[in-house]
């Protein structure tokens, strides 16, 4: 009976060993394959009854994963490359234009810079996800371009807790969420 005991305590602790060590992180999740389709065909302007999809497949350039979706409606030939996380058009070629993803990293430096949401939105879209916290909580908030792309990066340090975050600076998605205790 005592090795029992002693067996189904071990199981429990090792079940709480792995859920805290699994709370602390939060996984952000990319959208799904119809999601990313529906979102090519609505930037074209067109009805899913519209079109006929050719090839539809998540790919990886310049570190953002996106789904590449070619489809074909009254004869004409789209390709939409559609942000695997946020569901933005990241590029397209279509008959009215010409934008792919192999051009982000020049969009990033010139058109797309219009586009960017400021420093004072990310940190307030940082903010939202911890109740309480002010801007005064927020700790080494600074600004990169990740293989071209804006983004914004910081921690927050509120009640015992560390949260550090990465922003997209077109779209305000949050790329990376993390919580931890300030102790750990």
């Amino acid at each position: 009976m005592k090795k029992r005991t002693t067996i189904l305590t071990a199981l429990a602790l090792t079940g709480i060993l792995i859920t805290g060590c699994a709370a602390g992180t939060t996984q952000i999740s990319r959208i799904d394959l119809d999601a990313a389709k529906a979102a090519a065909v609505e930037a074209a302007g067109l009805t899913e009854s519209d079109v006929t999809f050719h090839s539809a497949e998540l790919d990886r350039r310049n570190g953002i994963e996106y789904y590449d979706i070619d489809f074909v409606a009254d004869g004409k030939e789209y390709d939409y490359d559609i942000d695997a996380l946020t569901g933005t058009v990241i590029g397209s070629e279509s008959p009215e234009n010409t934008k792919k993803a192999s051009d982000l990293k020049s969009e990033d430096s010139k058109s797309e810079d219009s586009a960017k949401i400021s420093e004072e939105e990310a940190k307030k879209i940082a903010l939202a996800q911890v109740p309480g916290a002010k801007e005064s909580d927020i700790r080494g908030f600074e600004i990169d371009y990740d293989d071209g792309r804006l983004e914004y990066e910081g921690s927050i340090y509120f009640e015992e807790m560390e949260y550090e975050f990465e922003i997209d600076g077109y779209s305000g998605a949050i790329r990376s969420w993390e919580a931890e205790s300030i102790y750990d």
